[in-house]
């Protein structure tokens, strides 16, 4: 039996109706400056729970916090000018992913699982929206354990978290990739001399004085990047940019004063 034809208009009409009762919240962020363009009832409900707007609540995903996923949207028009994402939060702030959560617990950035299914989705869209995977290991981490106890070490890495959420720009995404280590997708392929100014304004961060139980300290970081053109797969990507953190590390201990 053929199947009747649809006016594109309708079929419009009744997932708008869809999107607009569906428990799972989704806002779509468009340009440069990451503005919301659209969002459903459960977005902005998810948003009020969280004392924020709907754009508000975009920006703190985007950044990595508050839970959700980020997707690029594909450019219908083969435009590449207006930059579209999808945005996705589960009812209640979980993430869409089955089985996983999207916060990390101890530094409220992006969990592992939830970074893989980010870097994922950011992988699928290289060749229209490259970017950037950064490695980053603190250094000399153990100390802090080990002269402080785990649960200062943990404030400590709850404290790392939050700083590099703002070192970021909008749309780039911070998250833990385990123990000490923290992964950054960023936006672009940066050249030399921008992905300095990067790195030096996230060690700025960072490295700023932190009053930890009484004890003042300044955190170092090692750093290993690598480019979406560079790996075949995800995991390649992140190997690529672990090696070159820990030719970074190795490199700072030559220079070391003795």
């Amino acid at each position: 039996m053929p199947r009747p034809e649809s006016d594109p208009a309708d079929f419009r009409s009744v997932a708008a109706r869809i999107l607009e009762a569906c428990e799972v919240g989704f806002a779509v962020v468009s340009g440069p400056q990451r503005t919301v363009a659209w969002s459903n009832r459960a977005f902005c409900e998810g948003a009020a729970t969280r004392g924020l707007d709907a754009a508000g609540l975009a920006r703190a995903i985007l950044r990595g916090q508050h839970g959700g996923s980020v997707a690029p949207l594909p450019d219908e028009t083969g435009s590449d000018s207006e930059p579209q994402w999808l945005i996705t939060l589960q009812a209640g702030g979980e993430s869409v992913a089955p089985g996983q959560s999207t916060l990390d617990s101890v530094t409220g950035v992006l969990s592992r699982g939830a970074l893989d299914a980010t870097l994922d989705a950011w992988f699928a869209e290289r060749a229209l929206r490259p970017f950037s995977l950064v490695f980053i290991d603190l250094v000399d981490f153990k100390q802090v354990n080990d002269c402080l106890g785990h649960v200062a070490g943990d404030e400590c890495l709850a404290e790392v978290g939050r700083r590099l959420g703002r070192a970021l720009r909008t749309g780039d995404i911070v998250g833990r990739y385990g123990g000490d280590e923290f992964l950054l997708l960023l936006q672009g392929k940066p050249a030399a001399e921008a992905a300095s100014a990067i790195r030096r304004r996230i060690e700025a961060e960072v490295g700023a004085p932190l009053n930890l139980r009484g004890q003042m300290l300044r955190l170092s970081l090692s750093f290993g990047a690598a480019t979406s053109d560079q790996g075949g797969t995800p995991t390649e990507l992140v190997s690529l940019a672990d090696a070159a953190m820990y030719a970074d590390k190795r490199r700072n201990r030559r220079e070391m004063p003795a």
